[in-house]
């Protein structure tokens, strides 16, 4: 057998053994933004949220430079999607849904948000259209959550007198917010997708892990 058909063979058991996930491939700076963004499709569950209910983000769609994010609460649900550029991420589109469509890679930007810019030092600093602040204000920083401990980069926001702290972790994306009178921590994620196929509605997942 050629190295070729080999390598091919040898792949298709290694996707099927780890139920990896085949995401268009992008070269990614392990230091970039970028990197603190998920890298595969996961789902990931939040204790408090809305009236401390708990909150689950489902990573479950990829294009090169794009991923699209559903979080469901017990509220509303949204899909966001963010641009994964090489010195920043900009959520590019944010919709609350009652009923979440498989794909919003495609559709038109409605928002032009940064949410995490390089370099990914102390200092660096950026506002988004709406005039809110953001700056690194730690870099390695340890977080402890019931889903384990992370090393982050944290991010404080401020709009007026509100200011907010998010922790993002290489691989995972955000895994801590903390604000005046709330905290959210990762409760637990899980790479398996399958639960997905055996429900009807993504709020599910409320009564799934929540109940």
């Amino acid at each position: 057998m050629k190295y070729g058909g080999l390598l091919f063979v040898l792949c298709t058991f290694l996707f099927w053994q780890t139920s990896c996930v085949l995401i268009p491939q992008r070269e990614i700076d392990p230091d970039s933004p970028a990197a603190y963004f998920p890298g595969r499709e996961m789902i990931k569950v939040f204790d408090g949220g809305f009236e401390d209910e708990g909150m689950i983000h489902v990573v479950d769609g990829f294009s090169r430079d794009r991923l699209q994010i559903k979080q469901v609460d017990h509220g509303v649900g949204v899909a966001f999607v963010y641009q994964l550029e090489d010195d920043r991420v900009r959520r590019v589109f944010g919709e609350e849904v009652t009923l979440f469509e498989d794909d919003y890679l495609g559709e038109t930007p409605n928002q032009n948000i940064v949410v995490l810019k390089g370099p990914l030092k102390l200092g660096t600093t950026w506002e988004d259209e709406t005039g809110a602040e953001y700056s690194i204000t730690d870099v390695g920083v340890e977080v402890e959550t019931p889903a384990g401990s992370f090393i982050t980069v944290e991010v404080t926001f401020r709009r007026g007198q509100f200011v907010m702290k998010r922790y993002y972790a290489r691989g995972l994306g955000l895994v801590k917010t903390e604000g005046d009178f709330f905290t959210q921590r990762l409760q637990e994620y899980t790479y398996e997708m399958d639960i997905l196929e055996n429900i009807e509605s993504l709020f599910e997942l409320l009564v799934i892990y929540f109940r």
